[in-house]
């Protein structure tokens, strides 16, 4: 996960690129949202009840698979909305969730790549990536912003009324119970982890360094080693390891495809990450905001035993296919969507 700012940026990036119309207007009216839609599945890992389900946390889930097709069971309820507050907010919502989808699912083979090439998956090697990723977001805000991190202050950009995370918690919910039957997730989980993500978005800043000093020792006590303490958006005096950004175009390879060899820079990849992005948001713009004709909806029914399936309205397969439905870790299309 490309930490808080990144995804941040990435997002009021893409927001700049899109035409005044119905997803623009309800992104500056919903702007928090918006951003908080921009951090994913990302709020059940710091959320202490996902970690209490013996079924697993459901960032994990949403990570390893099938978050293409949540993302169009949630565009389809915005879809079906009626004009209103309501629809404004959850389609704010669902298009920052698309940017996290699209960011994440370019540059975790990259992080994966620099921090743990083998996937040993070992605690130290979460703590690379962790470290790498706070790199980022520190070099990026300068860049973006000319704004030193310990001064950007996350939890003001993700503010939000109660009503609007009531919303999305429901939202999520109903989605993520369509996607991910086995998970089962409940009301509670969902709404604790919504309405808390400001908390610990404050407690992950650190800018006077007091929080990394002692979570870094704590953890050398504990692990032997750094492991959480690279979350804490602190200001480094230098970055975790040389040429964060790759702006040598040394080799790295995607562990899910070492085979393969990559030269591609970070900026290289968040660009094309961002025409992606551009292009899913111009389709689910038309697919829930759009008055389709009877001509335009074509829907071919398929008939079972129990129930009725439609294939969707020509705006959903376009945006069905612009999405994919891509492990939000290795960056590849499992072609699960059904």
């Amino acid at each position: 996960m490309p930490a808080f700012t990144t995804h941040y940026l990435f997002g009021v990036k893409a927001y700049h690129h899109l035409k005044p119309g119905p997803l623009r207007h309800s992104i500056s009216r919903y702007h928090g949202v918006y951003s908080f839609g921009e951090q994913g599945p990302d709020p059940f890992f710091f959320s202490p009840l996902s970690y209490l389900r013996k079924a697993g946390n459901p960032a994990d889930y949403m990570h390893e698979d099938n978050l293409g097709s949540l993302i169009l069971a949630m565009a389809d309820r915005v879809a079906a909305l009626p004009e209103g507050k309501k629809k404004q907010c959850l389609l704010a919502y669902t298009a920052g969730f698309i940017g996290h989808y699209e960011l994440d699912s370019a540059m975790h083979p990259y992080v994966y790549g620099r921090t743990d090439p083998a996937l040993n998956r070992k605690s130290e090697q979460y703590g690379e990536h962790f470290f790498l990723e706070n790199d980022l977001d520190v070099a990026l805000l300068s860049r973006e912003k000319g704004m030193d991190l310990n001064d950007f202050e996350m939890h003001r950009v993700i503010l939000m009324g109660r009503k609007e995370s009531r919303w999305i918690a429901d939202f999520l919910k109903d989605a993520s119970e369509e996607v991910y039957p086995d998970m089962k997730p409940y009301y509670l989980l969902m709404r604790f982890a919504v309405s808390m993500e400001w908390l610990f978005s404050i407690l992950l800043q650190d800018r006077h360094k007091v929080k990394m000093k002692w979570a870094e020792r704590l953890e050398r006590r504990i692990f032997g080693h750094v492991f959480y303490t690279g979350l804490i958006a602190s200001k480094n005096p230098a970055p975790s390891m040389e040429d964060p950004f790759n702006f040598r175009h040394e080799v790295w390879r995607n562990p899910w495809d070492p085979e393969k060899e990559r030269r591609e820079s970070v900026p290289e990849l968040m660009r094309n990450a961002l025409k992606r992005y551009i292009n899913d948001l111009r389709a689910l713009e038309e697919h829930c905001c759009r008055q389709e004709t009877a001509a335009d909806k074509d829907i071919t029914e398929v008939k079972t035993e129990k129930k009725t399936v439609s294939a969707g309205s020509r705006s959903y397969r376009r945006l069905k296919f612009h999405l994919g439905n891509r492990s939000l870790h290795s960056g590849f299309d499992y072609g699960k969507n059904q």
